[in-house]
Protein backbone atom coordinates (compact mmCIF):
# COMPACT_ATOMS: atom_id res chain seq x y z
CA UNK A 1 0.00 0.00 0.00
CA UNK A 2 2.74 2.42 1.18
CA UNK A 3 4.41 1.81 -2.74
CA UNK A 4 1.79 2.21 -4.25
CA UNK A 5 1.37 5.81 -2.83
CA UNK A 6 4.85 7.25 -3.31
CA UNK A 7 3.94 5.97 -6.85
CA UNK A 8 0.89 7.74 -6.65
CA UNK A 9 2.78 10.84 -5.51
CA UNK A 10 5.68 10.68 -7.96
CA UNK A 11 2.98 10.41 -11.07
CA UNK A 12 1.18 13.60 -9.93
CA UNK A 13 4.63 14.95 -9.32
CA UNK A 14 5.85 14.16 -12.78
CA UNK A 15 2.31 15.19 -14.43
CA UNK A 16 2.82 18.80 -12.64
CA UNK A 17 6.43 18.64 -13.53
CA UNK A 18 5.54 18.36 -17.37
CA UNK A 19 2.84 21.23 -17.27
CA UNK A 20 5.11 23.62 -15.68
CA UNK A 21 7.50 22.75 -18.74
CA UNK A 22 5.33 23.07 -21.20
CA UNK A 23 6.15 19.88 -22.37
CA UNK A 24 3.47 19.93 -25.25
CA UNK A 25 5.49 22.01 -27.32
CA UNK A 26 8.55 19.49 -27.77
CA UNK A 27 6.12 17.42 -30.15
CA UNK A 28 6.43 13.91 -30.29
CA UNK A 29 10.03 12.55 -28.75
CA UNK A 30 10.98 9.03 -28.46
CA UNK A 31 10.82 7.31 -24.55
CA UNK A 32 14.18 8.13 -23.97
CA UNK A 33 13.41 12.07 -23.80
CA UNK A 34 10.64 11.34 -21.44
CA UNK A 35 13.25 9.39 -19.04
CA UNK A 36 16.11 12.00 -19.05
CA UNK A 37 13.31 13.96 -17.77
CA UNK A 38 11.98 12.05 -15.21
CA UNK A 39 15.29 10.73 -14.26
CA UNK A 40 16.42 14.45 -13.58
CA UNK A 41 12.87 15.43 -12.03
CA UNK A 42 13.27 12.49 -9.75
CA UNK A 43 17.00 12.68 -9.17
CA UNK A 44 17.21 8.96 -9.23
CA UNK A 45 19.04 6.49 -11.13
CA UNK A 46 16.40 3.96 -10.87
CA UNK A 47 15.57 2.74 -14.44
CA UNK A 48 12.89 0.72 -12.82
CA UNK A 49 11.23 3.23 -11.19
CA UNK A 50 11.49 5.76 -14.09
CA UNK A 51 9.68 3.34 -16.39
CA UNK A 52 6.88 2.60 -13.67
CA UNK A 53 6.48 6.38 -13.21
CA UNK A 54 6.70 6.82 -17.23
CA UNK A 55 3.48 4.26 -17.49
CA UNK A 56 1.13 5.26 -14.77
CA UNK A 57 1.40 8.75 -16.73
CA UNK A 58 0.81 6.97 -19.92
CA UNK A 59 -2.24 5.09 -17.91
CA UNK A 60 -3.61 8.33 -16.65
CA UNK A 61 -4.12 9.32 -20.16
CA UNK A 62 -2.19 12.58 -20.76
CA UNK A 63 0.25 10.87 -23.21
CA UNK A 64 -0.56 10.43 -26.76
CA UNK A 65 1.42 7.79 -28.74
CA UNK A 66 1.77 6.99 -32.28
CA UNK A 67 4.19 5.73 -34.68
CA UNK A 68 6.62 7.55 -36.63
CA UNK A 69 8.85 5.77 -38.79
CA UNK A 70 8.31 2.33 -36.96
CA UNK A 71 9.17 3.77 -33.55
CA UNK A 72 6.58 5.01 -31.02
CA UNK A 73 6.79 8.43 -30.07
CA UNK A 74 4.65 9.97 -27.12
CA UNK A 75 3.29 13.41 -27.51
CA UNK A 76 1.99 14.94 -23.14
CA UNK A 77 -1.51 16.19 -24.43
CA UNK A 78 -2.80 16.83 -20.70
CA UNK A 79 -5.84 18.69 -21.94
CA UNK A 80 -6.58 16.79 -25.14
CA UNK A 81 -6.09 19.72 -26.93
CA UNK A 82 -6.30 18.82 -31.12
CA UNK A 83 -3.31 18.70 -33.23
CA UNK A 84 -1.76 18.22 -36.69
CA UNK A 85 0.96 16.23 -36.60
CA UNK A 86 3.90 16.83 -38.94
CA UNK A 87 6.25 14.34 -40.78
CA UNK A 88 9.15 14.93 -38.15
CA UNK A 89 7.17 14.95 -34.94
CA UNK A 90 6.25 18.31 -34.61
CA UNK A 91 2.54 19.08 -33.98
CA UNK A 92 0.72 22.22 -34.36
CA UNK A 93 -2.47 22.59 -32.07
CA UNK A 94 -5.32 23.95 -33.85
CA UNK A 95 -7.15 25.56 -31.13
Amino acid sequence: MVEYLKLNNLTNFIILYFRSRSLERFGFCRYGVFKRIIKYALDTQDLTLVRRVFDLVRSRGVIDETELQNTKVYLFNENHRPYRRHLNGLVDFTD
